[in-house]
Order: C-alpha cells, then sequence, then structure tokens
C-alpha cells in the first residue's frame, strides 16, 4: 500500500532578494503521528547569515491508488519522530 504526503497547504514570504549562494533549513514542528504534520523552511544566505525565505507547509498522508486519507505507515512515524521540533 505505497503511500505518499500531500501539501494541503503552503505559506511562503520572501524577505530579501536572493543571490549568493543560499542555504536551505527544513523541520518538523508539529505532527499528530496518524495523518498530518506540518513543517517549516527557511532560505539563509550563506555569506552572511541572512534570512532571504521563510515557508510553512502542512502535509497529509494519502495512499497513492486511491488519493484517500490513510495513517502514516510505522516507517513514516519511525523516521520522522526524532526530527519533531515543536514551536513555542
Amino acid at each position: 500500500m505505497p503511500r505518499t504526503l500531500l501539501v494541503l497547504a503552503a505559506v511562503i514570504v520572501l524577505v530579501l532578494a536572493m543571490f549568493g549562494g543560499p542555504a536551505l533549513a527544513t523541520w518538523i514542528v508539529d505532527w499528530d503521528r496518524r495523518l498530518t504534520m506540518s513543517r517549516r523552511f527557511q532560505v539563509i544566505r550563506v555569506e552572511d547569515g541572512v534570512t532571504l525565505l521563510r515557508a510553512g507547509m502542512r502535509f497529509a498522508c494519502i495512499e497513492l491508488s486511491t488519493g484517500r486519507p490513510r495513517r502514516l505507515p510505522k516507517e513514516f512515524v519511525e523516521g520522522y519522530g526524532p526530527a519533531v521540533l515543536r514551536e513555542h
């Protein structure tokens, strides 16, 4: 039963124009360990550490063959679990 994470919503805020060599950081901030998770993204200019872009996305797990919501497989839970950094 192949599954994937579908983007439900995305918010992207361009803070500054991008030039030079940006680096991407991403982290999980919320998930219910069953169906959904939220991630944050940040693009940083390597030369001076200035944030160029911030973004957030909400995902839901779906079954590829039907497109219906399904529980996160055990492998997803085990893989993503240690990566969760709760927002304050």
